[in-house]
């Protein structure tokens, strides 16, 4: 089970805070704009700020991401990462809900994540192998869901992995932060034409080599490679390329160059390895086909270690809210064989 060990001292904010964390004076605790009023400030970086805000109909809360010092081209980003709400709507993504402004400044209100990141997690807790992989697991099915929604996110990494609170003390890991996010068919006129050819995008460390060289023509694969890296920290403890500067990451990444999971993490199970291998090739054809096939792997090294199926640890991570199989449904479907059984009886009991 994925213990939600951190406490409540971490449970304050789903954004690590590059610069002091200042209020913008334009959004004061108390401010109302579009229909949504300020509560506080949870996060500030070097091109944004986080904001709890209350809708002031509905009651409900929400975090605001608001951009600042973009451009035009980031601004429409923004809008059209808001289109994608319904196709994203799933227990393991965090939609936006709506874009909206706030002066000149472009903003995304989002569902409000009461948890840390993965980043956070791993740096502050030492989970298990079963809980990594049961975590693990969840992203993989929040990436097949945008996947099958014909949505490449293109900006997997820690960070932007968020851990809702889910019951009896576990996490549910929540992918954010769709702005880099490429439709895959261009009639959808969605993200596509909006990331010129030749044009790198991503994380250095975390994005595919060809997504480096031309972020424009990538296909599921380049986060499938995102995928790989996430799940070397996770076992790991350290990201694969980490310390290096952005070039000697770019030099490596083509190389296949990076300290051998099994020498970094001794003694886990052999396939594990070789699917963080196979998931990190410079060469998307020699990458798993598809989340399907990484869940499949996963859930085999799972079953394994804790000896359930694989239907449990996905209902470890996503709970009765996922599509996993809940509680309810799982109760319901053993009082079935429960109520035949009772039934033969009463009939015998009646001849």
């Amino acid at each position: 089970m994925i213990r939600r060990e951190l406490g409540s001292q971490l449970i304050t904010s789903s954004v690590s805070a590059d610069e002091p964390m200042e209020a913008d004076p334009l959004l004061q605790p108390g401010t109302t704009f579009s229909g949504y009023q300020v509560d506080s400030l949870l996060g500030r970086g070097a091109t944004a700020a986080v904001y709890l805000v209350q809708h002031t109909q509905k009651g409900s809360w929400h975090a605001l991401k608001l951009l600042k010092n973009v451009d035009s081209r980031r601004k429409l980003r923004v809008e059209q990462e808001a289109i994608f709400r319904d196709e994203l709507r799933h227990p393991n993504i965090v939609p936006a809900t709506e874009a909206i402004e706030v002066g000149d400044a472009p903003g995304l209100v989002m569902d409000f994540v009461e948890g840390p990141t993965m980043a956070q997690w791993l740096r502050e807790t030492d989970p298990s192998l079963p809980d990594q992989l049961a975590l693990f697991r969840g992203i993989v099915e929040g990436v097949r869901h945008a996947h099958a929604n014909q949505v490449i996110h293109r900006d997997l990494k820690p960070s932007n992995i968020l851990l809702q609170p889910g019951p009896d003390d576990t996490w549910v890991p929540r992918i954010s932060d769709f702005g880099l996010a490429k439709a895959l068919e261009p009639e959808m006129g969605r993200f596509g034409g909006l990331t010129t050819v030749n044009t790198g995008l991503g994380t250095a460390g975390y994005a595919a080599p060809e997504q480096v060289r031309d972020a424009s023509a990538v296909t599921v694969r380049a986060d499938l490679y995102s995928l790989g890296c996430i799940l070397y920290e996770a076992v790991c403890g350290v990201g694969p390329f980490a310390g290096l500067s952005t070039f000697d990451t770019l030099t490596a990444q083509r190389a296949k160059r990076y300290a051998a999971p099994d020498v970094v993490a001794p003694g886990l199970p052999p396939d594990l390895y070789e699917l963080i291998d196979t998931l990190m090739s410079p060469d998307p054809e020699d990458r798993p086909a598809d989340c399907e096939e990484v869940l499949r792997r996963i859930d085999a090294i799972y079953y394994r270690l804790v000896g359930t199926s694989s239907t449990h640890a996905q209902a470890r991570v996503l709970g009765p809210t996922g599509d996993g199989l809940g509680l309810v449904p799982a109760l319901l479907l053993c009082l079935v064989p429960l109520g035949a059984m009772l039934l033969g009886a009463a009939v015998v009991f009646g001849l």
